[in-house]
């Protein structure tokens, strides 16, 4: 059965009889909107970032549903990638439980790229993920001024590159992110 999907999260708000206004409950899902914000970051990066009509930079930007791995250790059967690529891994999702920060949360969004370029030993190309990385960071770091879901904190966290890549320039990069449930 296909669902309609949810529209976005507003803010409604209740005036008990006291005159004390609180939140009503709420739907929404902070996880897939911060996503959603993560992924809008990244597509604004260009392959020529002097020309803002040129083609994104990124050709895949997905939800990490395991494809990272299977590419990057296994045989490359995933076909309807295109690359350069980023897949998005949420690790560490915690919850805080303390009376006084009911229904905050805390994340380490993973952003892992890997890029296109097979001759990563080329004194040309061998530091192009040093530069990628600086890219993704000022977009993250830009879009905490307009997209609600990074605006609480959003902070790198850690830079590295897997040991095992099967051939290709894959790299990550983690992010510390701060988020609310509004239902809680």
């Amino acid at each position: 059965m296909i669902k309609d999907k949810p529209s976005k999260v507003t803010f409604h708000y209740s005036q008990d009889s006291v005159g004390v206004t609180e939140p009503d409950l709420l739907e929404g899902n902070a996880l897939s909107e911060m996503y959603q914000a993560v992924k809008r970051a990244l597509l604004t990066i260009r392959e020529d970032p002097g020309d803002p009509d040129s083609a994104p930079f990124f050709k895949t930007v997905l939800l990490d549903n395991r494809q990272f791995l299977r590419i990057i250790r296994n045989d490359n059967m995933e076909m309807e990638i295109a690359f350069p690529a980023v897949s998005i891994h949420y690790t560490n999702v915690r919850y805080l439980v303390q009376q006084q920060r009911i229904g905050q949360r805390r994340a380490t969004p993973r952003i892992r790229y890997i890029l296109n370029t097979l001759n990563n030993q080329d004194a040309d190309r061998e530091c192009d993920p040093f530069v990628v990385f600086q890219r993704i960071n000022r977009e993250i770091q830009d879009a905490k001024d307009y997209e609600e879901s990074l605006t609480e904190r959003c902070n790198l966290l850690y830079f590295d590159m897997p040991t095992t890549t099967n051939m290709l320039q894959a790299y990550w990069v983690d992010y510390e992110v701060w988020f609310r449930e509004t239902s809680a």
